[in-house]
């Protein structure tokens, strides 16, 4: 856990730019900071000390000290070359632009590149980062154990692919963008590690790749035999359950070093994480050793047994159990106590023995233990069972000052609800004992460091005790609370921290039911703070901000934030005054309608989503000289990455907001103009502050709006091939849009119109063709849109949806500016040159022809061949023109044939016509044995000649031998009764 303290004053002394003061600092801490990454946002203190506050120059003196400094370990204390929202700190220092200033600081910190060696990876704390601690060697035993049995049982799987298929649909449906990520990068290192892991277990052996091994969980992950599933197991909720445990395998593994830039685990440990992923969900994947249990496992299995048997007791016996408390601790022990519990334990005994023979305790040591508590019954464990710890707890405290509780346990005093009666019991212990805290001033000497008024200290003593028990139940080496009032002011350090962090937690919770009321919208994420969280959170806020309700969420946010606290963390409507916050990146904040009201902003943030943002006196690094605007769009334009959508719409609000004060200057002028290109360039990232700029009267123009990238696209192509419906209509009904905007082509050839058009985007083709700015050559001979020639083909020869196509294809049909010309495009393939239709016919896109045949613009002409143009004539050979019903034949497309046949436009010359083989349609379908083509023939009574007879009796094409024996009765009484047959 990174120390937060010492990162403040670290980034404090930077911007302080004191090299002495800071000299002294970093040799005192060296071996305790990352100086690589000193704020939440992942800044290193090179990167902090160019980011200078605001009236600050960067210090050279600190650049060059920070990376002259070698630390004792030999490694220099910073990376010269780590980037920072997509900049080298040379390539950020270019971007300022302030003339010829940075040239001495971009030498020392090119000298210090020349000379930096990247560090060898070091494995160092993985024990520790991996919190599942999955290297231990119980783990990998079972782990071993774990993966033979199932390899034993399912067979080790050669073919992976299709499993590991059926894995990556599973994690596609998963909507949580972050968490389909990480599985995504789970399943691949799973496929792409080839490593074979050969474990042995006794005499016991099997080799495994990671994927084998995940092939065979999740095949155990759909056993649907009850024998080697757990009761319940056959349900769709326990299979999915299965599933998940999987899934989520995978994804600890994927995040296991969430600190690291690679954060997947090592194969071992993840080879570990799928062994044991179905523990509890499958018979074969244990969680403990299948030998008997001996010495201390044994003693721990044990004592769960007995706490269990007391837990129950509690419930079921209140007086029986508060009697075995009282006799365990031997406190305020009451005559009847001793027969009490010398009844219930030959009862117990046997209940005892059996589970503890179900949990594989050996059976020599379960006797010995038997007998130990056969002998003396006070050894009996209360720290495992938090009631009973809670009460022991507590008796110690009362007698060890001389309390009287004897009425407490009375029965008539308290509810008869077994869970009721045991907090009213602890709850008048804790009372007792608050009123001694109070007389004895001990809450002033434990809270003293919080710096409480009276009132309020006094208010937290019973919450605080009660919390100190719950916080102490499970130690290992707990401070009891007699011996925590015995010498409040003689705690150690770290006593007095756990004292600290149980009285923030109590001050905490008598806040947060205020704090869900007024802010509402965080309710969710006050809730979800861990204990942990919360003691991290009030330990760095200022105590004076304990005090004043507002100032204390103000604070806390704050302190959120720059612990990176945000999970779930809502800012919409929040106002920032007066703050630095250079040092947030605001990941995954929601930040909507907020206000930064002069406020030192992030270089780079990366809210989860940004809209109505108001910035008002606030400052960039390094901007003090020009304007916010000036910043944020130099920011934009001179990254040598492409940021990630979130960074650059964080840019662009500033650009947005800050676009309307800007003075209107030549320098403004081509800084827009630059940003707009930019915008254009990358439309899948900051397409909005396309729309920012030409919104803005001041900046928009037709000039602007024509403006062509360096791949020729304008802000209409981009929009258009993006599907992009909604801007593109808001272009369109722009002012400064032109017809000129819709016959730009890019370096390809095509307009908005054919991008949008082969894209499949069918409302913006809709919108493009029914704009008043959609010309075609008959009326403006300079605007041409261009859907009569080649487009009808370019639809049809992508890959788009079917239903897509065909609305695509019937609105250039239907369009008023269509002509016969629109079946003048031409398709070549191979030898063959087809028009639109021809094409159609031969994929078999039924709908499209049907809307071909019925338009206006379909002639004979059109289904019989395809004009070649100009640039196709020349060529080395001669294209074959095979009619749209001869390729519809050919496919056997019988559908499409019966569509054609049955049309207008369709005449003799087109049933009869033949290719460069001589076969028509009827021939082509003959020897291709497609008899439903030929059922369509002859139910449009088409006539048979000799020669087409000829072929259906020829010896290795006997058509009507194999419709016969295939048992095509219709098509055999059809061929028979068909005009001019004969025997």
């Amino acid at each position: 856990m990174p120390d937060f303290n010492l990162h403040q004053t670290l980034r404090h002394l930077i911007d302080k730019q004191e090299p002495e003061s800071l000299a002294t600092f970093i040799m005192q801490h060296e071996a305790e900071i990352d100086f690589d990454c000193i704020s939440p946002n992942g800044a290193s203190a090179l990167w902090w000390a160019l980011q200078p506050p605001r009236g600050r120059s960067i210090a050279i003196q600190v650049i060059a000290y920070l990376l002259d400094y070698v630390k004792a370990d030999g490694e220099p204390l910073c990376n010269p070359h780590a980037e920072r929202a997509g900049f080298r700190p040379t390539d950020y220092l270019a971007a300022l632009d302030i003339d010829n200033e940075m040239n001495d600081i971009c030498a020392v910190i090119r000298e210090a590149q020349n000379k930096y060696r990247h560090r060898p990876a070091r494995v160092r704390n993985n024990f520790i980062v991996d919190m599942q601690n999955v290297h231990n060697t119980h783990v990998s035993s079972l782990a071993k154990y774990n993966a033979i049995a199932l390899a034993q049982h399912y067979k080790v799987p050669v073919a992976v692919d299709e499993t590991l298929q059926a894995i990556a649909s599973k994690i596609a449906e998963i909507t949580d963008v972050p968490r389909r990520q990480a599985l995504e990068r789970g399943i691949d290192f799973c496929h792409q590690n080839t490593e074979v892991f050969e474990v042995t277990y006794k005499t016991q052996s099997v080799r495994l790749t990671l994927s084998q091994l995940l092939v065979l969980v999740w095949q155990a992950a759909h056993e649907t035999d009850l024998n080697f599933l757990p009761k319940g197991g056959d349900t769709q909720n326990a299979r999915m359950s299965r599933e998940n445990a999987v899934l989520q395998a995978l994804y600890d593994n994927a995040t296991t070093y969430s600190t690291r830039k690679n954060p997947h685990s090592c194969p071992g440990g993840a080879y570990n994480r799928l062994s044991l992923a179905l523990a509890g969900l499958h018979q074969l994947v244990l969680l403990q050793d299948p030998n008997p249990l001996t010495g201390n496992e044994a003693l721990t299995v044990f004592r769960e047994v007995l706490s269990e048997e007391i837990a129950e007791l509690s419930t079921a016996a209140p007086d029986t159990w508060c009697a075995l408390v009282r006799y365990g601790t031997d406190c305020f022990v009451e005559p009847r106590d001793e027969d009490v519990v010398a009844q219930w334990w030959p009862s117990t005994r046997e209940s005892v023995e059996k589970e503890a023979i179900k949990r594989r305790i050996d059976p020599k040591t379960l006797a010995g233990f038997l007998s130990m508590l056969d002998d003396d019954l006070s050894i009996l464990p209360f720290d495992n069972h938090k009631a009973s710890y809670r009460l022991a707890a507590l008796l110690r405290v009362a007698q060890s000052l001389n309390l009287n509780i004897s009425t407490v346990f009375d029965s008539n005093n308290s509810s008869e609800v077994p869970r009721i009666r045991q907090a009213y019991i602890a709850q008048k212990i804790i009372a007792q004992i608050a009123q001694v805290f109070i007389a004895r001033q001990t809450h002033t000497e434990l809270f003293g460091a919080l710096e409480l008024r009276e009132e309020l200290s006094q208010s937290l003593i019973i919450p605080f005790i009660d919390q100190w028990l719950n916080i102490n139940y499970g130690a290992e080496n707990p401070l009891l609370l007699n011996e925590l009032m015995a010498n409040p002011q003689e705690l150690s350090k770290e006593y007095q921290s756990l004292v600290n962090d149980c009285a923030y937690l109590v001050f905490f919770a008598q806040q947060k039911q205020m704090l869900s009321q007024r802010y509402p919208q965080n309710k969710i994420w006050l809730d979800g703070l861990t204990r942990q969280t919360i003691s991290m959170l009030l330990a760095a806020m200022p105590t004076a901000t304990l005090h004043d309700k507002e100032s204390f969420y103000q604070q806390l946010i704050l302190t959120a934030l720059a612990q990176g606290q945000i999970h779930q963390l809502s800012l919409i409507g929040y106002t920032f005054k007066q703050a630095d916050l250079r040092h947030l990146d605001f990941a995954n904040v929601a930040l909507e309608e907020v206000t930064f009201e002069q406020c030192m902003l992030p270089l780079a943030a990366q809210p989860k989503s940004v809209d109505e943002l108001a910035f008002k006196d606030c400052t960039l690094p390094n901007h003090d000289s020009k304007l916010l605007l000036d910043r944020a769009g130099k920011l934009l334009l001179a990254s040598k990455k492409v940021y990630s959508a979130n960074a650059i719409n964080w840019l662009v609000e500033i650009f947005k907001y800050t676009l309307h004060d800007a003075p209107v200057t030549p320098a403004t002028k081509a800084l827009v103009e630059q940003c707009f290109m930019y915008s254009i360039a990358h439309y899948y990232k900051p397409h909005f502050l396309t729309k920012v700029i030409i919104a803005n009267s001041v900046y928009s123009s037709s000039a602007l709006l024509e403006r062509q990238d360096a791949d020729g696209f304008n802000v209409l192509m981009r929009a258009a091939q993006r599907g992009d419906n909604d801007f593109v209509q808001e272009l369109l009904q722009n002012p400064y849009c032109t017809a000129r905007m819709l016959c730009q082509e890019n370096d390809k050839g095509f307009n908005s119109l054919e991008l949008a058009s082969r894209a499949g985007h069918v409302e913006v083709v809709r919108s493009l063709i029914s704009s008043s700015h959609c010309k075609d050559d008959a009326i403006d001979k300079t605007n041409v849109i261009k859907i009569n020639g080649a487009l009808l083909v370019t639809v049809l020869e992508r890959n788009m949806a079917l239903e897509n196509r065909v609305e695509i294809v019937r609105m250039l049909l239907d369009s008023e500016h269509s002509t016969p010309e629109i079946f003048g495009g031409v398709f070549v393939y191979s030898r063959y040159a087809m028009n639109a239709l021809m094409l159609a016919a031969r994929r078999g896109y039924l709908p499209i022809v049907q809307a071909m045949l019925a338009s206006e613009h379909c002639t004979t002409d059109t289904l019989l061949k395809a004009k070649l143009s100009a640039e196709n004539d020349g060529t080395e050979y001669e294209f074959r023109e095979d009619s749209c019903l001869m390729w519809a034949a050919y496919e056997g497309h019988a559908d499409v044939v019966n569509a054609i046949l049955s049309s207008a436009q369709c005449t003799s010359e087109i049933i009869n016509e033949k290719d460069n083989d001589g076969d028509n349609s009827w021939m082509l379908a003959v020897k291709n044995s497609y008899f439903d083509v030929l059922e369509v023939f002859l139910n449009k009574n088409y006539q048979v000649s000799d020669d087409e007879r000829a072929l259906l009796f020829n010896d290795d094409r006997d058509i009507l031998l194999k419709v016969c024996e295939q048992g095509h009765v219709n098509l055999v009484k059809l061929i028979l009764g068909s005009p001019g047959w004969t025997s």
